[in-house]
């Protein structure tokens, strides 16, 4: 399954789309049909087709764009992009995740409450590790494409392999 993600410089700016093969995508700020960013005025009324391809994301910037797309900090008016690359058209950044079968599928979820109470009674060891695990939750946010991929992170430990504090 093949996903495009549009994210703006706002939090609220954002949307996730799925793509199917050989099926042509218009992208633009307001196209007739397609997929809109309304939010950033850098993107053209219709900006650029996309499609699915065997070798990936076919990216061609229509005539009637007005500013460049992007691609690995080039000005490009077509390119293929593989998964996990992305591109951009004024302030808005446009990734291109596949996910296999394996990390699509379901998987058995477990939700933990703690009242304010039990978290101020925990004795934490390691302060610094603790605040760097938290800082690390925004970006694995980010590259998750769905709450089960967010839920399957071992984000119980730290960049050093540890276990949780």
């Amino acid at each position: 399954m093949t996903h495009l993600i549009a994210t703006g410089s706002d939090g609220k700016q954002y949307w996730r789309r799925k793509l199917a093969v050989g099926e042509v995508v218009r992208l633009g700020r307001a196209p007739r049909q397609g997929w809109a960013v309304p939010w950033d005025s850098r993107v053209s009324r219709e900006h650029a087709d996309l499609e699915l391809v065997e070798q990936g994301l076919q990216v061609t910037a229509l005539e009637t764009a007005r500013n460049p797309i992007l691609y690995q900090k080039k000005p490009l008016k077509e390119f293929t992009a593989v998964p996990g690359e992305q591109f951009q058209i004024g302030h808005t950044f446009f990734q291109f995740h596949e996910l296999s079968s394996a990390q699509s599928a379901s998987t058995e979820l477990a939700e933990f409450l703690f009242t304010n109470s039990e978290i101020h009674n925990y004795a934490f060891k390691d302060a610094e590790r603790c605040l760097d695990s938290l800082c690390e939750v925004p970006r694995l946010m980010a590259e998750s494409l769905s709450d089960e991929e967010f839920a399957r992170c071992d984000a119980r430990r730290d960049s050093r392999g540890s276990d949780p504090v």
